[in-house]
């Protein structure tokens, strides 16, 4: 979930916005709505350097490494995609954009997870494109082993006794990936659960596995935790009765 916070000043006759965000919703929230799924692409993308802008409006060409999730919309606009290359634009900061510029590093890999819409450009008519938001966890570093929201939002008013960030290897990124946007009617879950995820079903889920990391079963009839079934300390176990939403 998102909060986003539009603070505006006159003096002088000179207007100033600002962002500000209460959480980081996590990687996980993102790509389960109904909207990514309908429009979102989830990739390991690097960086071109083909980068141009400014504060106001900014873009990015970058080179698709693996496509995780979703069909790449080739556009209608002034930036045009293919299944090798898409273009990430970017309004203003003060309106919760990301910047383009964190791509100007040629060479570097990112994950991105960024829904296909219109991008507000005070300097012109919208643009359509994929986009990024700085209250959000939809772009962050490839790398061997990967730190934060991916699961679990993060809150910067938290009183619960601290966040303790997920943590997922390169390899494990695939399946985490499937793990947040299916939804199977009934899932048997017995092989040990080693990484932050939500196992989603729309009927029944039934596990015997052994859980080592914050985990989330969410179904929408009957959750069964047979026998073999453990969770060790100090792992978060959280059992929702509700359908994939």
């Amino acid at each position: 979930m998102k909060y986003l916070t539009l603070i505006f000043l006159s003096y002088c006759s000179v207007s100033v916005f600002a962002c500000s965000c209460f959480n980081e919703g996590s990687f996980c929230s993102l790509i389960q709505s109904k909207f990514f799924a309908e429009n979102g692409i989830v990739c390991i993308v690097e960086s071109t350097g083909n980068v141009a802008g400014n504060y106001d409006f900014s873009t990015a060409e970058v080179k698709i490494v693996a496509l995780l999730y979703g069909e790449v919309q080739p556009g209608t606009g002034s930036y045009l995609n293919t299944d090798s290359t898409i273009w990430i634009l970017a309004g203003q900061g003060a309106t919760c954009y990301e910047s383009a510029f964190i791509f100007s590093n040629p060479g570097e890999q990112f994950v991105v997870a960024s829904s296909y819409s219109q991008v507000y450009n005070f300097n012109a008519p919208p643009e359509s494109g994929y986009s990024l938001f700085l209250c959000t966890h939809d772009v962050f570093s490839y790398q061997n082993t990967m730190v934060g929201p991916l699961v679990n939002d993060y809150s910067y008013y938290y009183y619960g006794g601290g966040f303790e960030p997920d943590v997922i290897s390169s390899n494990q990124l695939p399946q985490l990936v499937n793990n947040c946007v299916t939804c199977v009617d009934n899932l048997n879950l017995p092989l040990p659960h080693d990484f932050p995820s939500v196992y989603r079903a729309s009927s029944s889920i039934y596990s015997t596995a052994n859980i080592y990391s914050n985990i989330t079963y969410k179904a929408n009839d009957r959750i069964t935790l047979a026998r073999g079934f453990k969770t060790t300390n100090p792992n978060n176990f959280k059992v929702v009765i509700d359908d994939c939403n």
